[in-house]
């Protein structure tokens, strides 16, 4: 169906070659809702009609580049960073999506709550080639005033070990966070926001994380050693999500018990 302009896109299966052509072009805007009502006539008769909506992504290009609170020198490290800054909201907003990614393993948080609905996102691509980004709607959590936008960062299989012969840093020396945000105003302004120099980093209380060995968490520590980010280049390789997250499927409950040795375990019952 289409867009503010009213155009519309239309397709045909030949039912010979069963392939699939695009009779008109469609130019789609970055960080749009699309309304898709699709129509399919069967052997030239029957009509079935689906209505669904989907939200684009970068369409327009990248704007901002990666930024990281690691510096080269932490190659060997695999604790949590933190990167954040504020923005500001001044009028009543019709949409507002964020696309985010990150080299290393994130999520992404508003004034202190968690966005993102997945884990260990992007993903294990080949980062040299392809970085898989997400895409959220921000539109009815951004209020007037101040907000705090935040990313915590993990090794991942960035920079992580990995493989049978855990080698490190096979992509990477360092982690790093890209954000582009879009808000559209009731008043036609739009307002972007995204990773620059004027955001900040940090150490956080996550001491070490891998894929492999698990995490060390110390709670005493939130936020701690405050830094300006390194700016690096623009994400190269972008491609949207392609396929489904992962996300938390069950929660054990874990039980505390002693062994006859006198150690404390959590018996999580499997």
């Amino acid at each position: 169906q289409t867009i503010d302009d009213g155009t519309e896109a239309n397709w045909k299966i030949q039912e010979d070659t069963w392939r699939q052509s695009a009779e008109a072009s469609l130019s789609l805007p970055a960080h749009r809702r699309v309304d898709v009502k699709v129509r399919v006539q069967l052997n030239g008769t029957e009509w079935i009609e689906e209505s669904t909506s989907f939200v684009t992504g970068l369409t327009e290009g990248i704007r901002y580049p990666l930024i990281s609170a690691e510096t080269e020198e932490d190659a060997p490290f695999s604790r949590g960073t933190e990167v954040f800054s504020r923005l500001t909201i001044d009028g009543k907003i019709l949409e507002a999506y964020l696309s985010c990614t990150a080299q290393g393993l994130y999520h992404v948080y508003l004034d202190g709550k968690r966005l993102d609905p997945f884990e260990m996102a992007p993903g294990w691509t080949d980062y040299n080639r392809e970085l898989l980004y997400q895409t959220l709607d921000l539109t009815d959590k951004l209020t007037n005033g101040d907000h705090e936008l935040s990313a915590l960062l993990g090794a991942g299989w960035y920079k992580g070990e990995i493989g049978f012969l855990h080698n490190r840093n096979q992509y990477g020396k360092r982690t790093a966070f890209f954000a582009q945000m879009t808000i559209r105003y009731a008043d036609g302004r739009v307002q972007t926001f995204g990773t620059d120099e004027t955001w900040q980093g940090a150490d956080t209380g996550i001491l070490f994380s891998e894929i492999y060995d698990g995490e060390t968490v110390d709670g005493r520590i939130q936020r701690t050693g405050i830094r300006k980010v390194q700016v690096l280049e623009k994400p190269a390789c972008l491609v949207s999500q392609e396929g489904g997250y992962n996300r938390v499927d069950k929660v054990f409950h874990g039980k505390k018990i002693t062994t006859p040795k006198g150690e404390t375990v959590l018996d999580f019952g499997q």
